[in-house]
């Protein structure tokens, strides 16, 4: 809603919102944190997300515990190594 002066005034947070005619909401929406423990993830979809350019090879390995090789496929082996090494720091070894 805009003040008495014309400047846009930002609203409270609320589940539903009237409008009046004329009226426009501008939403700006943030990065989501995803569904589930990131090292769940699965890996071929990591490996899709690094491709198209939404995570880095290095985050892909560090958050996901996903371990691509040089070509861009994934290294199975290494990536259960590295998720069974962040269980460990996490301390949630099986």
């Amino acid at each position: 809603r805009r003040d008495a002066a014309g400047r846009l005034q930002p609203l409270p947070p609320v589940g539903h919102l009237v409008l009046e005619p004329g009226e426009t909401v501008v939403s700006i929406g943030t990065g989501g944190g995803g569904y589930g423990p990131p090292a769940a993830r699965d890996p071929e979809r990591v490996r899709k997300d690094v491709r198209a350019g939404l995570v880095s090879q290095e985050r892909a390995a560090s958050v996901y515990g996903v371990v691509l090789r040089a070509d861009g496929t994934v290294d199975d082996a290494a990536t259960r190594a590295r998720r069974a090494d962040m269980r460990v720091q996490e301390g949630n070894a099986e």
